[in-house]
């Protein structure tokens, strides 16, 4: 393309001489100006996922309003009096506004949540969602956006007049830049240390430097810049104008027209793309807080660098639309077809790099890179080109800008919303790759589109990027804010998973789910309205309709997630009836806007380092919770150790004590591969008798059958898990509390994933283990305080003979298994696991098989099984 020629009198070319040496700076201005908005952008979304509830949903609708405000923002510019868009100092007082209107946005934006809530309740339909959640954060967020959206067409007017050549691919490049360095400090330096507000405000801060750094700058030159300007005027009607990239014979009419479709649908499918290309790392990454900062800062930075590039090519030979349009085409095929080889590739990268969080992160950038990168360096010389190129039929780059941004405004709604969930992930970037093919030329576009549509199925290969590891795919859902896939092994036990790296529950561990229902149920003196939030595999759920009369609400926020439960349904229950209702909805907005109250709210098993889940860890949301209990109402928190780090755990329960004084923590079950501690919270602490669980037995015999299953079924046994209050540790008197504002627990739970492959949860357990005081405290029936003091002391040894066992220690373990049997009678598994091992060795070793067998039958002399096995093994030759 012919570069733009800016004509001055020799007057005006002495006084722009002297500002080209002054303005060489003004890049860095506006690098800075992209730190702060993408900055604020990333915790803009924080900030709004906190009240809106899942992080999706936020994030996707401060994208939107971002887009769709700056495109309004630029096409206002177009339209206003040529005496203020010719005027420099524009620019700094669209700074100065961004800056005040970000700042404002840190206080405003809890009532706006609180609006939101208001005006979607508890149950909205989807439609409805979407609309008062785009339209709030759109609303919310515009004065700052649209003028953010504003800034880009004055500056690049000043500085191709300072510098007289065209400057569109160097301040793309330079705000580019400065967004992928807002998006990294945003994640992993400011919000981490002072929280989501402050970070928003040190942002608004950072808008309002650049403001007056550039009025300051204008003033102190004020007088060379005057004689400049008025010499130089505005871009020259008389400035060569090839209707670039129209076809030969178009008029310059349809020249613009073409010009504006390519701009709008080019925003439209780049943003598709990386909308698409997020879902598909999102079954491959480890989807932390940090995970979306890395996506975006590749795409962000492959686009600025494409921007530069072309910059750079253009003052010598500049590359075709069509050229760039149809390699946009194909480098995203060849993206999907990456697609299918990144889990495999991620994995080797983390077993080189190891488990650091720069070592992730690294890791995490290289594979988003090889998705990325060709396309977004691509994407960025394809903006730059059509922008300069808008300057022949404007004389701003407000119009371009606007078209842009407006189709990258509506394209996350498009994929994000319809596209994917509806067709998958390769008819999405086929479709991407057709609308690319669609832009060119007409012959050009009819001689590829055929290619393309029969290559397109073979280079994108499956709709999923799951990791079957022999495992069949019974089912796979892609919806609007995730995957779920259910997978079954070769036993025929199935499990749930997530975006394929969550794994939610599985039919293995069916016992264990069904006491996530049984402890906090038991533990009120008679419950009639339940609460349980995430449902899962619905185990959960369906343990409850054993508890006769109870009325259960079941909140699960993804509806795939829902229609998956039936593979993991017990045919002894029914997961919905008269006393039983499924919502589909966010757990903390169901909390906030029900009007329900219930005698036991129970929190699933929430992955803490899921971008977003900290805030169902925080002080506010469990406040939320106690004002929706009953009178003698709890609520009891699950807790995955073997997903949290000591310092996790530690906040988490202080949060907890802060909301409820007399919380206590309690085991699910005795286990160290996946431990599980519930945390439990009461209004009004009941007076337990000694035959607590025999008494709400009843006549149901369902109920006791149940309860006999899962090991419940008895007074010693459901308070043998207890461990004690929370009050009592030292560990966690000194713990931070983790809030809305400073959600410290979604940035140090990745830390405790990233080291998945090696983690032994085992010494966290036994460490809570001894943290607590004894168990029995709250009964005065000396009798069972002496059961329970024995069960638990006996459980403590088994726990620790577990973790002797894991270890390769089996003799030391076996010795605390029989002295566990040997401290209470009540308390079997030591008896049964000691009994395992002993069996298991009575084939080859034979003597120690017999010691074993000896002395726990002299350990528990009520109990046949060991006596039995003895003597036939000493009968046999």
């Amino acid at each position: 393309m012919p570069s733009q020629v800016r004509h001055t009198t020799n007057r005006g070319k002495n006084d722009s001489a002297l500002l080209l040496r002054w303005s060489s700076g003004w890049p860095g201005i506006f690098f800075f100006s992209g730190l702060a908005g993408l900055g604020c952008q990333v915790a803009w979304a924080k900030a709004f996922s906190s009240g809106i509830g899942h992080e999706f949903p936020a994030v996707l609708a401060v994208v939107t309003s971002f887009m769709a405000g700056m495109a309004l923002g630029a096409s206002c510019f177009e339209r206003l009096p040529s005496r203020i868009k010719d005027d420099p100092r524009c620019y700094g007082w669209l700074e100065l506004a961004i800056a005040l209107w970000g700042a404002t946005s840190a206080f405003a934006i809890p009532a706006l949540n609180a609006v939101i809530l208001h005006l979607l309740g508890p149950d909205p339909l989807p439609m409805l969602h979407w609309t008062v959640v785009f339209g709030a954060v759109f609303i919310g967020l515009l004065p700052a956006t649209a003028c953010m959206g504003a800034t880009f067409p004055p500056f690049e007017q000043f500085l191709s007049r300072t510098w007289r050549k065209d400057t569109t691919g160097v301040l793309y490049a330079a705000n580019t830049a400065g967004a992928v360095s807002g998006a990294l400090v945003a994640a992993f330096c400011l919000m981490p240390l002072f929280g989501i507000r402050n970070s928003i405000l040190l942002f608004a801060t950072l808008n309002l430097l650049c403001g007056l750094l550039s009025l300051g700058m204008l003033r102190s030159k004020r007088a060379q810049f005057g004689v400049a300007a008025r010499h130089e005027g505005r871009r020259s009607d008389a400035a060569e104008k090839t209707p670039f990239p129209s076809e030969p014979g178009e008029t310059s009419r349809s020249g613009q027209w073409l010009l504006g479709v390519r701009l709008f649908f080019t925003g439209l499918l780049a943003l598709g793309f990386e909308t698409v290309s997020l879902r598909a790392l999102s079954q491959v990454l480890e989807n932390t807080v940090y995970t979306f900062a890395v996506v975006l800062a590749v795409y962000l930075a492959g686009n600025a660098l494409g921007a530069a590039a072309f910059q750079r090519l253009s003052e010598k030979k500049c590359p075709r639309a069509d050229h760039l349009l149809l390699s946009l085409a194909i480098t995203s095929l060849l993206a999907g077809a990456i697609f299918r080889w990144m889990p495999s590739f991620y994995e080797h990268l983390r077993d080189a790099l190891g488990d650091s969080l720069s070592a992730v992160a690294f890791s995490e950038s290289l594979t988003a890179l090889a998705v990325l990168g060709l396309p977004c360096f691509l994407m960025g010389g394809t903006f730059t080109s059509l922008a300069q190129s808008s300057l022949i039929f404007r004389p701003t780059l407000s119009w371009s800008l606007a078209l842009n941004t407006l189709g990258g405004a509506v394209s996350p709604l498009i994929f994000g919303l319809l596209v994917v969930p509806m067709a998958g992930l390769k008819a999405a970037i086929t479709l991407i790759a057709m609308g690319y093919l669609l832009l060119l030329g007409k012959s050009r576009c009819l001689f590829a589109l055929p290619i393309i549509a029969l290559a397109a199925p073979v280079l994108t290969g499956s709709n999923d990027l799951i990791e079957r590891n022999g495992q069949r795919l019974v089912s796979f859902k892609e919806g609007p804010m995730g995957s779920v896939s259910v997978l079954e092994n070769t036993n025929s036990q199935r499990v749930l998973k997530v975006n394929n790296r969550f794994q939610m529950g599985g039919t293995a561990a069916r016992i264990a789910e069904e006491r996530q229902a049984d402890i906090p149920l038991l533990l009120h003196p008679r419950p009639h309205r339940a609460m349980i939030i995430g449902l899962g595999t619905g185990i959960t759920f369906g343990a409850a309709a054993n508890y006769p009369d109870l009325m259960v609400d079941g909140i699960e926020l993804l509806p795939g997630v829902v229609d998956s439960m039936p593979y993991f349904a017990d045919d002894r229950v029914a997961l919905q009836d008269s006393h039983a209702s499924v919502h589909i909805a966010d757990g903390r907005r169901f909390v906030l806007t029900t009007t329900n109250s219930y005698d036991v709210i129970i929190g699933d098993l929430f992955h803490p380092a899921q971008d977003g889940t900290g805030f169902l860890y925080t002080r506010e949301h469990f406040a939320a919770i106690r004002s929706r209990l009953a009178e003698n109402g709890l609520f009891c928190q699950w807790l995955p150790v073997y997903q949290m780090d000591p310092g996790t755990i530690a906040i988490v329960m202080k949060t907890f004590l802060t909301v409820f004084p007399n919380a206590e923590s309690w085991l699910l079950r005795f286990n160290i591969d996946t431990p599980v501690v519930g945390l439990i919270g009461w209004r009004a602490p009941p007076a337990f008798t000694p035959n607590w669980v025999e008494e709400k037995l009843g006549s149901s015999e369902t109920l006791h059958e149940h309860l006999r299953r899962v090991g419940l079924a008895d007074t010693v046994r459901l308070f043998g898990c207890r461990l004690g209050s929370i009050s009592s540790s030292a560990t966690v008197q000194n713990a931070r509390v983790n809030t809305d504002e400073k959600p410290v627990v979604i940035f140090l739970a990745p830390a405790i994933t990233f080291r998945r492959r090696d983690d032994n949860p085992s010494p966290r357990l036994l460490a809570l283990v001894r943290d607590f005081e004894s168990p029995e405290s709250g009964f005065k029936n000396p009798a069972l305080r002496k059961r329970l003091a024995s069960y638990t002391a006996a459980r403590d040894l088994y726990l620790q003979g577990l973790s002797e066992e894991d270890q390769g220690r089996a003799v030391e373990a076996v010795s605390l298994y029989i002295q566990s049997a040997r401290l209470s009678e009540d308390f079997t598994s030591g008896y049964a696991q000691a009994l395992a091992i002993a069996t298991s060795m009575a084939a080859t070793k034979r003597d120690i098989a017999e010691r074993i067998l000896t002395e726990l039958a002299e350990a528990q002399p009520k109990r046949p099984v060991a006596r039995e096995i003895l003597e036939r093994l000493k009968t046999q030759p």
